[in-house]
């Protein structure tokens, strides 16, 4: 299968849409990497794949959901005695702007 090419000009028009500047090297070594993706994805296209399902699991996990509770309140003092900040029994924490 021939690579693909993708020219200085598309590099450069997605350098703009992604906001970043390329020197002339990366303009060429993107340029590659970009054609050699594209044909991959050309590669993976031309692979039969009419009758085989989606995949979203592999392993077969499932999200597992629970009420939260309160299980062990006896260490409540001994991790307050290890933190920094401390107000009326919580844990204090400086103001994100």
């Amino acid at each position: 299968m021939a690579m693909v090419k993708i020219d200085r000009e598309t590099i450069e028009q997605i350098s703009k849409l992604v906001r970043i500047s390329f020197s002339d090297e990366e303009c060429e070594q993107y340029s590659k990497q970009l054609a050699s993706i594209v044909s991959y994805v050309d590669q993976l296209e031309s692979v039969a794949a009419k009758d085989v399902e989606p995949l979203s699991q592999l392993c077969g996990l499932k999200n597992v959901m629970r009420e939260d509770e309160v299980t062990n309140t006896e260490m409540t003092d001994e991790l307050l005695a290890n933190a920094p900040m401390r107000q009326d029994g919580y844990l204090k924490v400086k103001v994100v702007k």
